[in-house]
């Protein structure tokens, strides 16, 4: 359809979010949107479910992003049983916001580096934040250690996207934003 037909709507959606795709970004209608600080704790997700708009009335999408209980020892969840870790070999996923907020974050667990971006409306990066270039090698033995869980944030002013991502597998718990 050409651009001149697309709805008043949908057309305001695409200019506020140029990068997204406009079902991405679009609150649900039935749920209200609430304000202010958020913490999610997956613990409504069931194991190997596919997180999207599961939080869409607290003002959040993800994308990526699938719902685990780990049964690797070394992954162990910071609160509850239920992380989210990447869908895809991309080894990343995202968080969209439908308000900007000025700090988000989470607490990830993974073998190499992750990485933290944000993102302005227009897609611009406005901060990025890592846990360190350590890897992680574990003897040969019986038994795993947890890996270290480290704490993700961000400050920054205008924040509509974040992306955490890794060269290798990373799982995501506590995501917090306001």
């Amino acid at each position: 359809m050409p651009p001149s037909h697309i709805p008043q709507s949908n057309l305001i959606d695409r200019l506020h979010y140029p990068l997204v795709a406009a079902d991405l970004v679009q609150p649900d209608s039935a749920q209200p949107l609430q304000l202010g600080c958020v913490e999610l704790d997956f613990e409504d997700l069931s194991a190997f479910e596919q997180v999207r708009d599961q939080y869409s009335g607290l003002g959040i999408k993800f994308a990526g992003a699938i719902a685990l209980q780990p049964s690797n020892p070394a992954f162990l969840p910071r609160s509850g049983s239920v992380v989210l870790m990447p869908m895809t070999n991309g080894l990343s996923l995202s968080a969209y916001l439908y308000r900007t907020a000025q700090t988000v974050g989470a607490f990830v667990t993974g073998t190499k580096q992750v990485r933290l971006t944000a993102f302005n409306r227009e897609g611009k990066v406005i901060a990025q934040s890592d846990t360190g270039a350590r890897q992680y090698v574990q003897e040969q033995r019986q038994t795993v250690d947890p890996l270290p869980q480290r704490k993700l944030e961000l400050t920054a002013g205008g924040i509509a996207r974040v992306e955490f991502a890794s060269d290798a597998p990373f799982t995501m718990d506590d995501f917090f934003c306001g």
